[in-house]
């Protein structure tokens, strides 16, 4: 596995447009997505104290399973949430291309 340092992914700050945060509850498929995203410092901790990478894309997998559900319920640009819901599509990119680089694949700038 390739270094593990600078685990948290970087979130775009929005210093001109309205706070990214969220509502006072989230939706269920916000929330799984959010609690699927922090997972990750310790998932790659682990991995790397076990000498487990499989873990790495098994986990990347899970994170675009729950990015295309939330993504299939939820609108992003025409929502009340519109600014919480873009860093959270910016923390998913993030951290599924920081796990796939830990394994040594790229991931594409575009999909």
């Amino acid at each position: 596995m390739r270094n593990t340092r600078d685990l948290t992914p970087t979130t775009p700050r929005n210093t001109s447009g309205p706070d990214p945060k969220p509502a006072a509850s989230l939706a269920a498929e916000e929330r799984e997505l959010v609690k699927r995203l922090l997972e990750f410092p310790s998932l790659v901790a682990e991995a790397t104290e076990r000498r487990a990478p499989h873990a790495l894309p098994t986990y990347a997998i899970r994170v675009a399973d729950d990015f295309h559900r939330f993504y299939h319920h939820h609108r992003v640009l025409e929502s009340e949430q519109r600014a919480f819901r873009l860093v959270l599509c910016s923390a998913t990119q993030s951290v599924v291309a920081r796990a796939l680089d830990l394994i040594g694949v790229e991931a594409p700038e575009r999909m």
